[in-house]
């Protein structure tokens, strides 16, 4: 995810204080260029963006997946990071009556492994932090339309909303239960968002080293995040993640290996462009295109997606 606040914490965090995130992530881009974040790699705003050129479909050894990042769907308030429900009903028809074949993350490690399995043209649709309205208002669409997403809830906020007595669609998270049973419909999977990573203060920027951290330290700060997240997600869900999805699409030097032997299989980060896949470690650096509010999907995708 990009800089957006979950949870009854950050309702209206993003319209108060948009601009100081912008600045926080200019003075962050500035030291991660001089190396003080443990040689940060930082997401490109969307404006950036350049369509890639991704590999023919033909050559059976590669494999191109473009991914889809959204966070809310629903009609209250709109801003860069909610979609309307008939504006993303549209991205799935759209899909379908181009071709795509929506897939989930398990399904890419093992195309990843031998390309000649894969659907013609497939996309992965991803959902960042756990809003209820993922739950209320996409599920019944990809439902509708028998299409696939990955989902990847902040582990702490699912804890908090069980106990959560007077529920807003505006902030509130999926519970466990409601995770699961898109789990258990088959077109929906969970992965790892971290346990408690979700934050831009005090010195902590998702789940990259903070300046000054050790190695050491960031390993075990790290390490522990990650596998009481994936206990929570078992203990709830029945299943362990197979990526990590980093917060704010910070990444640090180091955490891929650390991944790796935590035993996740692929991770996501934030920089747009289309995903050329020759072997399952490139499942390590996968990319995601951000789904803004205001293009049709027609625009949206022949934008994204042309060679």
């Amino acid at each position: 995810m990009y800089f957006l606040v979950s949870g009854r914490r950050g309702a209206h965090f993003l319209r108060a204080h948009s601009r100081k995130l912008w600045l926080a992530a200019g003075v962050f881009l500035l030291l991660a260029a001089a190396g003080g974040w443990g040689a940060v790699s930082f997401l490109r705003q969307p404006s950036e963006s350049v369509p890639a050129e991704p590999a023919s479909q033909e050559d059976s050894s590669v494999l191109t997946v473009p991914i889809i990042m959204y966070h809310g769907i629903r009609e209250e308030e709109q801003n860069r990071y909610l979609v309307s429900k008939e504006r993303f009903e549209e991205d799935l028809q759209y899909l379908r009556q181009q071709g795509y074949t929506t897939i989930l993350l398990s399904e890419l490690v093992e195309y990843a492994k031998d390309p000649s399995k894969a659907p013609e043209k497939p996309i992965m649709l991803t959902f960042d932090d756990g809003y209820w309205d993922n739950y209320l208002n996409a599920y019944p669409l990809l439902r509708k339309y028998g299409c696939k997403a990955v989902m990847s809830p902040i582990a702490k906020e699912a804890q908090e909303a069980e106990s959560e007595s007077q529920r807003n669609i505006r902030w509130s998270q999926c519970r466990w239960e409601e995770l699961s049973d898109m789990c258990r419909s088959g077109l929906v999977e969970l992965e790892n968002h971290s346990y408690d990573l979700h934050s831009i203060q005090g010195g902590v920027q998702g789940a990259a080293r903070i300046p000054g951290e050790t190695e050491e330290a960031y390993r075990s700060r790290l390490t522990d995040d990650l596998k009481k997240a994936n206990q929570l997600f078992q203990m709830h869900t029945g299943r362990t993640p197979q990526a990590f999805v980093y917060p704010y699409g910070a990444v640090s030097e180091g955490s891929r290996e650390l991944l790796k032997e935590l035993g996740f299989e692929a991770a996501m980060d934030c920089e747009e462009k289309i995903n050329v896949i020759h072997s399952s470690e490139d499942l390590f650096s996968l990319h995601r295109f951000l789904r803004p509010p205001e293009l049709s999907s027609a625009h949206f995708f022949e934008r994204i997606l042309k060679t």
